[in-house]
């Protein structure tokens, strides 16, 4: 079974771990679906670390209350909680976000969310936006700041049409995510993966060849010490350190200065 990436058990025993897995290797008989779970964990952690999908979905925004509603069958998509109004970035008068997700493919509108009766909720169009894909950065600036509102049913003007009221959330509708040529672009996001389940699994592999090996868990739970006796602990801190000078470089060329909004 292949993860969203094209990768499954065999990738890991052919590559990144044939010393230890592959044929004729100490582990050749390591259970395969703890391979696969190892793996779509990887993916998901860089996915979320990177602020990312490998494939490209559709969000949508969910303000409540109650919980969100099912999704089209078959569509690649996700729920997003709103954004906040005012924006946390400057946007020079206009509302510039940062979205959650990136690349940003496309913009498909938004819906502003007011307080108080009246208007509770205005559609604003795709048309109305701009966006930096790679920084995942969305603008929203009409032509000349005075665009008319009667498409959208508001006799009124952009200036004035938050008057008095401070829009509680905005409710984005984008498309976002790498695809088949984002990754091909990135080819250090499929090594980034595999040392992410590279690390997930030597643990499992360093109990076969050392079952006496002692361990000892943080009071949270979520660190865990290896003592001198960690069979693979040299292997560990190599793919470690690796994972973090892949990360790091990623979020270099996609957050740098040379990435402003369009």
């Amino acid at each position: 079974m292949a993860n969203a990436l094209g990768f499954g058990p065999v990738t890991l025993r052919q590559g990144l771990l044939r010393g230890l897995l592959g044929p004729g290797a100490p582990h050749e008989a390591f259970p395969d679906p703890e391979m696969e779970s190892a793996l779509t964990e990887a993916t998901a952690s860089v996915e979320q670390e990177l602020s990312t999908r490998f494939r490209v979905t559709r969000f949508r925004g969910h303000l409540g209350p109650g919980p969100v509603p099912a999704l089209p069958k078959g569509e690649v998509a996700e729920w997003e909680g709103p954004y906040p109004w005012p924006s946390p970035l400057p946007g020079e008068g206009f509302l510039r976000l940062p979205t959650r997700v990136r690349p940003v493919v496309e913009v498909l509108g938004a819906q502003v969310v007011l307080p108080g009766g009246g208007t509770g909720r205005v559609e604003l169009p795709a048309t109305w936006f701009r966006f930096e894909a790679w920084a995942g950065e969305i603008l929203l600036a009409p032509a000349l700041g005075a665009a008319p509102l009667m498409a959208v049913g508001l006799p009124m003007t952009f200036p004035t049409l938050f008057a008095g009221r401070l829009p509680q959330s905005v409710l984005l509708a984008y498309r976002a995510g790498l695809g088949t040529t984002g990754i091909q672009r990135w080819p250090k996001l499929r090594r980034l993966v595999l040392l992410r389940a590279a690390l997930r699994l030597l643990p499992a592999l360093a109990l076969e060849m050392n079952p006496g090996l002692l361990t000892s868990l943080s009071a949270d739970g979520l660190s865990q010490a290896r003592t001198s006796g960690y069979a693979l602990k040299e292997l560990d801190e190599r793919l470690a350190i690796e994972v973090e000078e892949l990360k790091a470089s990623l979020l270099d060329l996609w957050e740098g200065p040379s990435l402003g909004v369009l």
